[in-house]
């Protein structure tokens, strides 16, 4: 999230209509929403009701808010006691110009073919279950010259913190947290590449970026004792996790003096001008 938002968004200020998908809990949106010129929409998705309703409230907060800036606090307050039973996620915000519709990455029933002067994701085109129609769909959307951003997970070996929970968790007997699969598209960055290359786009960049967590000791790490880094819900078993990963993620603190984060990959490209 924090790669898009430094590396890229700083060249929607000139965009009439953004479109971010699989927008998740809306922190790319509450940042996305700061940066673009007031006159430009900006849609949000995500195929998740719970996700979506999180992403509203910060956006009706901002609207409420004379400041226009939200706190740590109001974010993860807005994130709280979610059920889409009680609430609608799909809404529309005209003093923002703002929409949030639930909708399908691979195919989205509520965005127009050339609709859009910008396309973001941010960690979605990894889980889902076929990323080249994502990406198809990505260049369905956007009008001649449109831009797109997406960032994706990183490589395992980049990504100890994930992989020390996960191997922790089948260490225990637990359910793995994710499949290899949400690596899979890092570790072939060439084949990704080809896959955008060949959707048609043009001007297309990629890397990796490392962002590091403020994890300086081993005490940090209690922060994570739940989900989504323990599923387990038994309390001695969550015990053992926290244990195992203490262990292993300590000797790259005390021992390696290395940085404990995540690592992306990120594309950036453009559909070619008419």
């Amino acid at each position: 999230q924090m790669c898009i938002r430094d590396r890229y968004m700083g060249n929607i200020s000139d965009a009439d209509s953004i479109l971010e998908t699989g927008c998740g809990c809306g922190y790319l949106g509450v940042e996305t929403l700061r940066r673009r010129k007031p006159s430009a929409t900006l849609q949000l998705t995500d195929i998740s009701e719970g996700m979506l309703i999180r992403a509203r409230r910060k956006m009706e907060l901002i609207k409420s808010s004379q400041s226009g800036i939200l706190t740590l606090h109001d974010l993860y307050a807005a994130s709280k006691d979610v059920d889409p039973s009680k609430e609608s996620p799909e809404c529309d915000i005209p003093e923002l110009n703002v929409s949030l519709r639930i909708d399908d990455n691979q195919e989205m029933k509520t965005v127009k073919s050339e609709s859009l002067d910008v396309y973001l994701s941010n960690f979605t085109l990894h889980i889902v279950p076929d990323s080249l129609k994502m990406i198809k769909e990505i260049y369905r959307v956007l009008k001649p010259g449109g831009r797109f951003g997406v960032s994706i997970t990183g490589r395992r070996v980049n990504n100890e913190f994930m992989m020390s929970f996960s191997d922790a968790a089948i260490e225990k007997g637990q359910p793995p947290l994710f499949g290899m699969k949400i690596f899979a598209l890092a570790e072939n960055i060439e084949g990704t590449r080809k896959m955008f290359e060949d959707a048609g786009f043009v001007n297309i960049q990629n890397w990796y970026e490392f962002i590091p967590f403020g994890i300086r000791s081993t005490a940090d790490l209690d922060k994570y004792m739940g989900p989504p880094w323990i599923a387990a819900t038994d309390e001695a078993v969550k015990s053992d996790i926290m244990a195992f990963v203490k262990d292993r993620l300590g000797k790259i603190i005390y021992e390696e003096h290395r940085p404990i984060g995540l690592e992306s990959a990120l594309f950036v490209g453009q559909k070619p001008a008419a």
